[in-house]
């Protein structure tokens, strides 16, 4: 990819790439994007249903389990199609 922009880059473009690869070899890779569906789940899941609730003692760790496996399903499928 490299190789196939540099010509059509300027100086501080290049001075960029360079740095890009003076670092290459002392940093972690890029993690993967998240998941389709998965800022969704986080935030209209995760949080409202299943930590929340937990966390205030109004259902069970069996249960909170039970929701976030449910839920999950559904906002990870409809996410998929």
């Amino acid at each position: 990819m490299r190789s196939a922009l540099e010509p059509l880059l300027n100086v501080p473009q290049k001075m960029m790439f360079d740095y890009i690869a003076s670092i290459e070899s002392s940093v972690s890779p890029i993690p993967p994007p998240d998941a389709p569906g998965h800022a969704d789940l986080i935030n209209n899941v995760y949080w409202p249903l299943v930590i929340d609730p937990f966390m205030f003692g109004q259902q069970s760790a069996e249960d909170a389990v039970r929701i976030l496996r449910e839920e999950a399903s559904v906002v990870l499928a409809a996410a998929a199609r």
